[in-house]
């Protein structure tokens, strides 16, 4: 018996041994990848720290829209942990509703009555609007985030920034309708601008908002020129409001804040201090430990493929479509890693392989969707611009070189035709499917962008 219980114990410790020894063998394993892959990082000019991501030297209070960004919001949004009731909420509530159901530009779609209901439901928020235009003119800006907090960090501005912009742009509409071009344009204006200072935060949600900001804001001013083709105030106007839009995304800074966010998250959820930060309770904690190996494994996934789609980005800033291709498959295989990390304690995702093209290919779709948009405008200021000199729609694209290109298009060209009563154009979309572009309406059909416009018999 003695023997026997001996062997048992005997054969249990060495299986303990082996399992930690295999454990211990592994962990150095990752760990050594690990460091070499920082190095690696490092010496490839990655951002690897929290503080990377902040502009360098700060930017100071008087050029900061960040500033009156947040005072007007603070008038009109709860913002995150606020149990105050902002002073301007219902107002700034009933604007929104309205113009997100009652009005829009494309196709333009505007109730009985808009301008002055319009008009009345502005009245009472000339403070916060005044605000966010004054903001819109300073030249940086910077939200000041404790990017230490990864994944957990909240973004409360983005949501009401982006219905100042369609407030912005309905007030643009009743002061053309009542003849004031220049404060029209003014309102655009404060739109592309907004869009310009939100993309310097870099990351993904930041990149994805502006590029919606630009696309209602040129939307916008499609509609108003539609409406006076021939007058030369509007059609000047594209080329200062495509030039207020500021340099197209950068899928390289989006790219290196996504890295950033997600090495830092990583290391909250490798404490059990981290853990408690991001919202897991003591009970929570029972069976959920911080696996250092697993870790350290994933965060080498993380920064040796975030190295290979960097090094596979094309020169071309604007080359969309080549930084999709590059950022697919390196996007994919991190989401997975993550995935399977964040599975380990039921957080933040289910688990599972990846979705879609994954968050790295959305980057550049998000350029390419807001690129098309730019030259699409571009396009149609062209048209219309030939239109009133010729009383006709020109028979081809009235663009050429890479303005011209269709950035999800493989190359070709932007969809012209010219129609019995107007013109016709558009892009491919993310799917790059011809799809017929803007169907009877004006609305797109498929995943195609774009527009149609009848010209006027006066021209």
């Amino acid at each position: 018996m003695l023997k026997t219980a001996l062997c048992i114990v005997g054969a249990l410790a060495a299986g303990l041994l082996a399992f930690f020894g295999v454990n211990w063998w592994m962990g150095s394993g990752d760990l050594a990848e690990v460091e070499l892959q920082r190095r690696l990082a490092r010496e490839e000019g990655l951002p690897l720290e929290a503080d990377d991501l902040r502009p360098k030297p700060s930017v100071p209070d008087e050029d900061n829209a960040a500033i009156p960004f947040r005072e007007a919001l603070k008038l009109v949004d709860r913002t995150y942990g606020s149990s105050v009731t902002p002073p301007l909420k219902k107002e700034w509530e009933a604007a929104t509703k309205y113009v997100g159901t009652e009005f829009g530009f494309h196709p333009l779609k505007v109730a009985p009555g808009a301008a002055q209901r319009i008009a009345e439901l502005l009245r009472p928020l000339d403070r916060p609007l005044e605000l966010i235009r004054s903001g819109s003119e300073r030249p940086r800006c910077d939200w000041r985030r404790m990017y230490e907090e990864g994944v957990a960090m909240l973004l409360p501005e983005y949501a009401p920034m982006r219905q100042a912009v369609r407030i912005l742009a309905a007030s643009a509409y009743v002061r053309v309708e009542k003849g004031d071009s220049k404060g029209a344009f003014a309102e655009l204006l404060a739109c592309a601008r907004i869009a310009r200072l939100l993309r310097e935060e870099p990351v993904l949600i930041a990149q994805l908002v502006s590029a919606m900001i630009e696309r209602h804001t040129l939307e916008a001013y499609r509609a108003i020129l539609g409406g006076r083709p021939s007058d030369p105030f509007w059609l000047r106007a594209g080329e200062k409001l495509l030039s207020a839009l500021g340099p197209p995304l950068d899928v390289r800074r989006a790219l290196f804040g996504e890295v950033v966010m997600m090495r830092v998250s990583l290391d909250k959820m490798s404490s059990l201090e981290g853990l408690k930060e991001m919202g897991f309770r003591d009970e929570d904690l029972v069976w959920r430990r911080p696996n250092a190996h697993l870790r350290n494994r994933t965060e080498a996934i993380l920064l040796r493929e975030a190295r290979a789609a960097v090094s596979k980005l094309p020169k071309d800033p604007t080359d969309y479509e080549s930084a999709r291709k590059a950022l697919r498959p390196h996007g994919r295989t991190v989401e997975e890693a993550l995935g399977a990390f964040f599975y380990a304690f039921d957080a933040l995702g289910s688990g599972g392989g990846p979705h879609g093209d994954g968050p790295w290919a959305d980057i550049a779709t998000g350029g390419a969707s807001a690129l098309t948009q730019r030259r699409i405008t571009q396009a149609f200021v062209a048209a219309l611009d030939q239109a009133a000199k010729s009383g006709s729609a020109p028979c081809s694209l009235p663009l050429s070189g890479k303005d011209g290109i269709d950035p999800f298009g493989s190359g070709n060209t932007l969809r012209y035709r010219k129609t019995e009563d107007g013109f016709v154009v558009y892009g491919v979309g993310p799917n790059g499917l011809d799809e017929g572009g803007p169907a009877a309406g004006g609305r797109n059909q498929g995943d195609d962008i774009g527009v149609a416009f009848p010209i006027p018999k006066k021209l």
